[in-house]
């Protein structure tokens, strides 16, 4: 069984290859914005539990790392396409006004999103009967 930093670097990978798939055809990366951002969520809440900003085209990975028995469901607030979001590790479904998660996170399971974009993403975390809260800011190209 791997420990909990082979967990953590497979998060980490598997968020990084994401992001080359979603940046492989044009290039965002520069030294003063983030392009992936990965949100860990444990029994005390989010972090980063402020809002995070990316550049369009970033991912955000939202990372179970709470009690093992309890599960979590990601649901982004905002409303629109299933195109926004050019790659998932995870399946997003639209859900009326709302994209969530197909199904909830298992302990150190990852889902992330990327965002094509620029806007403000509002969304929620749900873990054991708490909604945690945040925001993506999805900046354009400068």
């Amino acid at each position: 069984m791997a420990g909990p930093l082979s967990w953590t670097r497979l998060v980490v990978w598997t968020c990084l290859l994401l992001f080359a798939s979603c940046a492989a055809a044009d290039d965002v990366r520069t030294e003063d914005r983030r392009d992936m951002v990965l949100v860990r969520v444990t029994d005390q809440g989010l972090v980063p539990g402020d809002d995070i900003e990316i550049a369009v085209r970033g991912s955000v990975g939202w990372f179970h790392d709470a009690a093992p028995d309890e599960t979590v469901e990601v649901i982004i607030d905002n409303e629109f396409a299933a195109c926004d979001s050019c790659a998932s590790t995870m399946p997003f479904v639209v859900d009326g006004k709302t994209v969530r998660t197909r199904r909830r996170l298992s302990a150190n399971q990852v889902a992330s999103m990327s965002f094509a974009k620029a806007g403000s993403y509002d969304y929620r975390v749900l873990l054991a009967g708490n909604h945690y809260r945040g925001r993506v800011v999805v900046r354009g190209e400068p």
